[in-house]
């Protein structure tokens, strides 16, 4: 497995365990049993080494550069409010920069030839 893929699979665990944390709020919603969903889809078929999960992974990833997008929008609007709690402004700046982090690394990482030759060497084993 190519080390880039291993770092992915990590912030993966870590996207995981923050959508995971989103549910316990009074403001879960769908969209947060979706994004659990899409990541645990896109665990599960890299770790099995799947073609299709690169796919998944770019969906994904676009998807998670949006939402990291609209969150630094929403922190930008409400300026010193968001460090009125001191925890709840640097939650909220970490969720928005695991989420382009985690985002511009996943597009990057599912292009790379080596990702997609292991990819399709463990499917064509299968």
């Amino acid at each position: 497995m190519p080390t880039k893929l291993l770092l992915v699979l990590i912030l993966l665990c870590l996207n995981l365990a923050t959508n995971l944390y989103n549910l316990s709020g009074a403001f879960a919603g769908t969209a947060d049993y979706v994004r659990i969903g899409l990541n645990v889809a896109l665990l599960v078929g890299l770790l099995r080494g799947q073609e299709w999960a690169r796919v998944l992974a770019k969906v994904t990833a676009v998807l998670t550069l949006v939402a990291g997008a609209i969150l630094l929008l929403q922190a930008l609007s409400l300026g010193g409010a968001a460090f009125v709690i001191p925890q709840l402004g640097i939650f909220l700046y970490g969720m928005i920069t695991l989420a382009l982090v985690y985002g511009v690394f996943l597009l990057w990482c599912m292009n790379q030839a080596d990702v997609q030759e292991w990819l399709m060497s463990r499917t064509m084993r299968d």
